[in-house]
């Protein structure tokens, strides 16, 4: 039975791509810069397993067989994973900058970790470390375990942190003849889009994006490891889910349904920090984003005058074209579209349902629509009773639908964002 902890992270994950599904037990998952998913067997779990008690007795013997001759105490024995030490608070390199076994014969590599047991660093027993940025030549003694630190460095744009930031070494950066590993535990409580390693440059001042492998570790821990040669600040990254430019829907309703469709390029502001979600939308706006939304493919000029009043050199034109070709939408009888005119909750999810394909039951066939101001010979009721009934959108809390009001950018973004995908999945249609 799989652990229901490991269970509840293969959910958030799967959330947290939007779409990508995704079933693993001890497989990695990579996320390098690009963020594209690759499948790879766990060669190694770099949190190691705790020893049992017999190691633990002959680690007790070697070590007071060993004194105090290793500096912070080196490395303890083997923990039944061949060639891979028991994780020591510090690691032992000899007066040549060079890492040691610390005195435990048979180890091909060591390893240390953090006091939060969060971040772990291993490497080759044997690898050369070069100090940069000192005068300073590294000494015989002991690499220090990783520490916490702050650091007054800005979150890379469209990025949340997840964990603490490590360095190692202080102030030198240090550099390494072979890779080393680095590992570091994720909080358990976070839907995670694309976690990645960051190590901090101290030139630019910026976080440096190096990827990483995602596992479970031996305690059923979501965890993330990679390589690199160098040693300096180092913490995890995930892209924010409601990362968005606008300063005016933090505290809107709205806010992670236009953080949703803004990431996706589906909607922009009315400037380039103002959402405006109060504001009433038009018909063409409308219009574009669901075209945008549904992937529709829009040419980049319009052919032809779709409406008379509309300028095939608008910016609208283009996809009022598509829309009216597609069936979408078919403007007044005066042969007028009215691209700028406020579009009501009733066209708007005519809209809607005609982009998405939906075939749509008559009310005859559906429950009689629970809204006073909705009748059922209205040329909208079907919409409103499949829409409603199907939770794509909702009525008013004094119980009316309000049909005729105009939707406002506030609401546009949630049905494109939310209504869209719950009709969708209730098409078996995810993904669009």
């Amino acid at each position: 039975m799989m652990h229901p902890r490991k269970v509840l992270v293969l959910v958030v994950l799967a959330l947290g791509v939007w779409g990508t599904s995704m079933f693993f037990s001890k497989q990695d998952l990579k996320f390098g810069q690009s963020s594209q998913l690759q499948f790879e067997q766990v060669i190694r779990d770099p949190f190691t397993d705790p020893p049992d008690e017999e190691d633990e007795e002959e680690a007790v013997v070697e070590e007071e067989n060993q004194g105090n001759s290793s500096a912070g105490g080196g490395a303890a024995s083997n923990s039944g994973k061949q060639g891979i030490s028991v994780v020591a608070p510090s690691i032992t390199v000899d007066s040549e900058g060079t890492v040691t076994d610390g005195g435990t014969e048979g180890l091909s590599e060591v390893a240390m970790e953090s006091a939060d047991d969060a971040f772990q660093i291993s490497m080759p027993v044997g690898v050369e470390i070069t100090v940069v940025n000192t005068e300073e030549t590294f000494a015989e003694g002991i690499l220090s375990a990783p520490s916490l630190v702050t650091t007054a460095a800005t979150n890379p744009r469209g990025y949340v942190r997840l964990t603490e930031v490590y360095e190692v070494g202080g102030e030198a950066s240090l550099i390494f003849t072979e890779p080393i590993t680095l590992t570091f535990k994720l909080p358990g409580d976070k839907a995670l889009l694309a976690p990645s390693i960051f190590y901090y440059d101290e030139g630019s001042a910026e976080w440096i994006s190096i990827g990483g492998t995602l596992f479970f570790d031996s305690e059923d821990d979501l965890a993330i490891t990679t390589e690199v040669n160098h040693l300096t600040k180092f913490t995890v990254f995930d892209k924010d889910l409601l990362s968005h430019p606008f300063v005016d829907i933090d505290s809107n309703w709205s806010r992670n349904y236009v953080a949703d469709l803004w990431r996706k390029g589906i909607i922009s502001g009315r400037d380039s920090t103002h959402f405006a979600p109060d504001a009433q939308i038009t018909r063409a706006e409308f219009t574009k984003i669901m075209l945008l939304l549904l992937k529709y493919r829009i040419p980049e000029v319009s052919p032809e005058q779709a409406f008379h009043d509309v300028e095939p050199d608008e910016w609208y034109a283009p996809y009022l074209q598509i829309a009216k070709e597609e069936g979408i939408i078919s403007g007044y009888e005066d042969g007028s579209f009215r691209p700028n005119a406020k579009i009501s909750r009733a066209e708007a999810l005519s809209v809607l349902f005609r982009a998405a394909k939906v075939d749509v039951p008559s009310v005859q066939e559906l429950t009689l629509s629970k809204f006073p101001d909705v009748n059922k010979a209205d040329w909208y009721a079907d919409y409103v009773e499949f829409g409603v009934s199907n939770q794509v959108v909702d009525g008013y809390q004094n119980g009316n639908f309000g049909p005729q009001d105009n939707l406002t950018r506030a609401e546009a973004a949630k049905i494109a964002s939310l209504g869209v995908a719950r009709m969708m999945r209730l098409l078996g249609r995810e993904g669009y």
